[in-house]
């Protein structure tokens, strides 16, 4: 078996990011671990920042981190997370949520090829397509 998991890298606000998409996706937060650890070469101001973290919804799983300080996040237009919703109920509010403070590139309705889709590029800069094969 293979599993693809997403892992979102941030520039200091890991964790406001992680609890927005703990609330969106009424996910459970797993494991964080904080820069706080000896061994890790980061000045005292960062060492409560996310190393690594796990959010789990349903099957799935998305890591997080912020990166190194000193170390740039940069965005790009070369990756989008696609979620396939069966619920259209779900599948609005998940998107409302991840537009909240984001930008709508692609306004969540029925598409010409019959499934509801939108996208947004979130409050964090990540891109989010949301699919919703059924519904009216």
């Amino acid at each position: 078996m293979i599993r693809i998991i997403p892992y979102l890298k941030f520039q200091g606000n890991c964790e406001e990011a992680l609890l927005t998409y703990q609330k969106i996706f009424d996910a459970e937060v797993g494991r964080i671990n904080r820069y706080d650890n000896p061994a890790m070469p980061v000045p005292a101001w960062y060492a409560n920042k996310i190393m690594h973290a796990e959010l789990t919804f349903g099957d799935n799983v998305i890591m997080f981190a912020d990166l190194m300080p000193g170390t740039n996040v940069t965005q790009g237009n070369g990756y989008s997370i696609s979620i396939a919703i069966a619920d259209i109920e779900r599948a609005r509010e998940i998107f409302v949520g991840l537009a909240n403070q984001g930008n709508i590139t692609v306004p969540f309705e029925k598409q010409f090829w019959g499934s509801w889709f939108g996208e947004i590029v979130d409050q964090f800069g990540i891109d989010w397509m949301i699919m919703c094969e059924t519904g009216s």
